[in-house]
């Protein structure tokens, strides 16, 4: 059962890290040259499209990485922990920061809220890259 759920959570970690990776470089870019006129479509669209994509991944990525922590903490007390504090570092930043900037697009095009959508993305790009590398460390050694 912990192999399993390590790698469970490995392959929603690597999923999500790459989808991370993704709106860090390519879609979020884009909201700057979507242009004035068709912004709230747009922003509304994003929305719409990516949460049923992302809201699944990250629960079962929440609840694996909470499962390890719950039932395995004793085998690797140190990473489970340090996993699951990642975890709750990008739902907050998710939550706290990334959700209320959208909230404030769906009024229209802002660039200084794009940019900083962009900036304070970086959080949850190198968080979800650090699990990764964490993960992968963990199954290797």
């Amino acid at each position: 059962m912990f192999t399993f759920l390590l790698i469970a959570n490995l392959a929603l970690c690597l999923i999500l890290t790459g989808l991370i990776w993704t709106i860090q470089l390519v879609h979020y870019p884009l909201f700057l040259n979507v242009g004035k006129a068709n912004f709230k479509t747009y922003e509304t669209k994003h929305q719409q499209k990516i949460a049923p994509l992302v809201a699944p991944l990250m629960l079962a990525e929440l609840a694996s990485s909470f499962a390890w922590l719950l039932f395995f903490c004793k085998d690797a007390l140190a990473i489970s922990t340090f996993q699951f504090v990642l975890v709750l570092g990008i739902w907050l930043s998710t939550f706290f920061v990334q959700m209320p900037l959208h909230g404030k697009l769906k009024d229209g095009y802002n660039y200084n809220i794009i940019k900083k959508l962009i900036n304070t993305n970086w959080l949850r790009t190198i968080l979800w890259t650090l699990r990764s590398i964490v993960l992968v460390y963990t199954i290797l050694n």
